[in-house]
């Protein structure tokens, strides 16, 4: 057999060592790397609905402004299905008295699942000087 082969006894052994040591090195090699990708995948996702927040709350906010006013105290809740599930959107509005001039603050708040039981949220607040709410306020004094 020997002859055949043109293998020696000490080298007919070493395929089966090599291919074993071959599993093993892709063995490591796949513990490291697909907990990594599985992190990487995470956190595109994490990302892109980070973004969508971020996309619906200028929508809101340019919304508000092209109105020309914002009535005063107003409390919005809305649930929008996005492309990453369902979102919360909340706007709340009121005006306050800062160093005898009156300021209109509009808070936009968008919160989405981030797994079971977690939430994200991104909050955009402005603040304008006697200027988004005139309207409404000399209707409120009357």
């Amino acid at each position: 057999m020997q002859m055949l082969t043109g293998m020696t006894n000490r080298e007919s052994g070493s395929t089966i060592i090599e291919a074993m040591a071959a599993v093993v090195i892709f063995g490591c090699a796949a513990t490291v790397l697909i907990p990594s990708y599985l992190t990487a995948m995470s956190a595109a996702k994490a990302q892109a609905q980070y973004i969508e927040a971020l996309i619906l709350l200028d929508d809101e906010f340019v919304r508000f402004t092209e109105q020309g006013f914002i009535k005063n105290n107003l409390n919005e809740k809305k649930n929008i299905a996005g492309a990453s599930g369902y979102t919360d959107y909340q706007v709340h509005t009121a005006s306050q008295p800062i160093n005898g001039r009156m300021v209109d603050i509009v808070k936009i708040n968008v919160s989405w699942p981030a797994g079971i039981n977690r939430f994200r949220n991104v909050e955009l607040s402005s603040y304008a000087f006697d200027v988004a709410m005139k309207e409404h306020r000399a209707e409120s004094e009357k």
